[in-house]
């Protein structure tokens, strides 16, 4: 470290006396001794910051695992959930597909379309708010009951 800069600062007298004192008991001179312990201080900053970095970097990594396993403890059981909804949407239409004709069956794909639009758009995109709704069984029921009425769904 090759010192070329010259820098004036004053200190009070006890401090003068004391960086004198630690200069001697490490044998250098006192304009050495702070250089040192300028030295040191700017280094010791400079790793701090660089610790103070890599906690911030565990915490984010922390709360990024946490955030995986809320979604993966959320979602746990929904494939198995969407698969068996799967099997089941195929099993009605082979059972009903037979007993109905080509504009029948679009029919029923059109109406099912557009009645998936409008609870998707009852919900403008909150699916929060639609699992608190407070509707009862029986008021859900006779909701359904009454929007199937307001359908076509004659298919004879």
């Amino acid at each position: 470290m090759g010192r070329n800069e010259q820098l004036t600062t004053y200190v009070d007298a006890e401090v003068a006396r004391e960086i004198e004192r630690r200069a001697e008991a490490e044998d250098v001179s006192a304009s050495t001794y702070i250089a040192q312990v300028l030295d040191q201080h700017i280094h010791g900053e400079a790793v701090e910051e660089q610790a103070r970095e890599h906690r911030a970097e565990q915490r984010i990594q922390e709360l990024v695992a946490e955030a995986r396993d809320e979604v993966s403890e959320a979602t746990e059981g929904l494939e198995d959930l969407v698969a068996k909804s799967g099997v089941y949407s195929i099993a009605v239409w082979e059972l009903v597909k037979d007993e109905y004709d080509d504009p029948h069956r679009q029919h029923a794909l059109d109406v099912g379309t557009e009645r998936l639009r409008e609870d998707m758009d009852a919900l403008d995109g909150d699916i929060e708010s639609a699992r608190t709704q407070s509707t009862t069984p029986s008021e859900a029921t006779d909701s359904a009951a009454a929007e199937s009425n307001d359908r076509d769904w004659d298919f004879e």
